[in-house]
């Protein structure tokens, strides 16, 4: 009876013990498995959540501005050549009173059209002397590039440096894939014209710079990368009933902009921390941001400055050569710029290599046989510093 009672088959064997543990570990990874699952499942949940809060927040925001917006500030009158009035609301956006508004606060966004971009007084259209009222529709003849404020006497394209620094891994400073940066050096004169910018006027005064692509320089490169092709295909009719197309250029698109303390050391050395500012100072006496997909706008501070350098009460400094702006503009893509792709009234400028832009010539709509400009011109055009007339291919 105990013989029975203690048999040697009372335990287990090795392969069931075995099996149990491969059963078990099977069920702990699945369990591992589910639980992960679930964990990153929270996670993102936690992240839209976020994401949702954050754009309550941003749309809470803009509701709270757009009650401030609701009624405009004032009204533009817009006359043109056929008798056509066009009126557009306006908003102010900084805390002027009434009486500084109404007598500074629109000197720049709307220039008389009886002054040359130079600030010389010139008849409204008249023959051979200045864009007035009958110069035609710059938007629509000409490639723009550099417009500014009435009574500087040039815009300097002193240097344009591509950023070709080889950057460590991780560098904070290093350029996104797919993306370049320049950088750039630019300065404007207000000389002693007859209508020079007076004082009041400085706090207002401005350049802008528009960024377009332009070619490599290289005969293989497609000229999709550098033309905006579905515009190229669009028909006009010129004074003579020809038909034609034009090349447009595509817009560079910005997504960064800054100050740069250091020009030379930047050039050199690429891009680092230690050589940024946050806004004006001694290295960049003016405010420098971005304006819109392509527009750099170089102006002067309109709450600070020094009111013996030309401003009013203490605020703006006005432009002089001697104060150049040093930032830099990264781009997707890359644009291919120099000192010479914002106009072809590009002149010697003061420093070896660099481009001056005074006031940009009325160019005419007159044509060589093969479509490209004549560069016939009549005039100056007013708040334009450097342009182009983009070539024609006739039908």
């Amino acid at each position: 009876m105990l013989k029975r009672f203690y048999s040697k088959r009372s335990g287990f064997t090795l392969v069931e013990i075995i099996v149990a543990f491969a059963v078990f570990a099977i069920m702990a990874s699945m369990i591992c498995q589910m639980l992960d699952l679930a964990v990153r499942a929270r996670q993102s949940n936690n992240a839209y959540q976020r994401e949702l809060d954050t754009q309550e927040h941003l749309l809470t925001l803009v509701e709270k501005n757009s009650e401030n917006f609701k009624d405009p500030d004032g009204t533009i009158k817009l006359p043109f050549d056929d008798g056509t009035v066009v009126e557009l609301p306006f908003d102010r956006l900084s805390a002027m009173t009434d009486a500084e508004f109404d007598s500074q606060g629109l000197n720049y966004f709307l220039a008389p059209v009886n002054y040359q971009s130079d600030g010389e007084v010139t008849p409204n259209g008249g023959s051979g002397s200045g864009g007035g009222a009958n110069s035609g529709s710059q938007a629509s003849r000409m490639d723009t590039r550099i417009t500014g404020t009435g009574g500087i006497s040039n815009i300097q394209i002193i240097y344009v440096v591509k950023d070709t620094h080889n950057y460590a891994p991780g560098d904070p400073m290093a350029i996104p894939a797919g993306h370049t940066r320049y950088f750039f050096m630019t300065s404007a004169s207000c000389g002693s014209m007859p209508q020079t910018l007076k004082d009041e006027d400085v706090p207002y005064s401005q350049y802008r710079l528009h960024f377009y692509h332009q070619p490599d320089g290289t005969t293989s490169q497609d000229k999709s990368e550098y033309l905006n092709m579905p515009a190229c295909a669009v028909e006009y009719t010129d004074k003579d009933n020809k038909k034609y197309t034009k090349d447009v250029y595509k817009t560079a698109v910005i997504t960064k902009v800054g100050y740069i303390k250091n020009f030379d050391s930047a050039k050199n050395n690429g891009l680092q921390t230690s050589n940024i500012s946050e806004g004006t100072d001694n290295n960049n006496k003016y405010t420098i941001e971005q304006m819109g997909t392509n527009v750099v706008r170089i102006g002067s501070p309109f709450t600070t400055g020094n009111g013996t350098n030309g401003g009013l009460n203490g605020r703006g400094v006005k432009f002089t050569a001697g104060n150049a702006s040093k930032f830099y503009v990264e781009f997707e893509g890359d644009p291919h710029l120099t000192v010479e792709s914002f106009g072809y009234n590009a002149a010697t400028g003061d420093v070896t290599g660099s481009k001056k832009y005074a006031a940009c010539p009325n160019y005419l709509e007159e044509y060589n046989s093969d479509g490209t400009p004549a560069y016939d011109y009549e005039g100056y055009h007013v708040n334009i510093y450097g342009a182009f007339m983009p070539t024609r291919h006739y039908k």
